[in-house]
């Protein structure tokens, strides 16, 4: 086992996020309107201190990471159709069209929060599904966005040269992202949550 590197994980892991937002890649932040979505004043304070990361200045969107795309406009841009049986609660969301703010996207994945609550979906590219729950609160998705994506810096090198450290360093991180946003897996309609899903698939 590589024991720096799970060190450094682990230090990652309990960094405070204004050493863990910064560049590179560019941080960005939605406009000022975003003060006046209809979100958690919790979710609006990540959005407008920590940002996004933007990974996709060639233009060319990596297949798994969530890349800054946030809407301008103040009224959400995003119309989603709720699959029965998915991971959003039925009985709050039973008949009653739900909207959602996009915040950021992959090459066929958008990014939205849903309106009046904040709870962060993917949705499939040119539809109005939303596949799967990513988290409860934006600001865990803004958190579990960013560390992962510092994640990779340390996890990458390890992939072919020590697979023992590697998967522990994904099992570590996936385990983590559980345990700042439980709900998050609680509501999932499959065994993992969908930062798990990503880490471990």
């Amino acid at each position: 086992m590589d024991k720096q590197a799970q060190r450094d994980l682990e230090e990652l892991l309990a960094r405070d996020m204004d050493g863990v937002a910064v560049p590179p890649p560019p941080v960005a932040r939605p406009t000022d309107v975003a003060r006046r979505w209809d979100l958690p004043a919790r979710d609006v304070e990540a959005l407008m201190r920590w940002g996004l990361p933007l990974l996709n200045e060639d233009g060319e969107l990596p297949s798994h990471l969530p890349s800054a795309d946030f809407q301008s406009e103040l009224l959400p841009q995003l119309d989603l159709s709720v699959p029965t049986g998915g991971p959003f609660d039925p009985e709050h969301h039973r008949g009653v069209g739900l909207s959602a703010y996009r915040l950021a996207a992959s090459d066929w994945l958008t990014y939205g929060v849903v309106r009046g609550e904040g709870s962060v979906c993917a949705i499939r590219n040119r539809t109005s599904a939303a596949t799967a729950l990513v988290n409860t609160s934006v600001a865990a998705f803004v958190e579990c966005s960013w560390r992962w994506w510092r994640a990779l810096d340390i996890i990458g090198p390890l992939e072919d040269e020590d697979d023992e450290t590697y998967w522990w360093c994904l099992e570590r991180f996936a385990e983590w992202s559980v345990g700042i946003d439980p709900q998050a897996k609680v509501r999932s309609p499959v065994e993992q949550s969908w930062w798990e899903s990503v880490a471990l698939s």
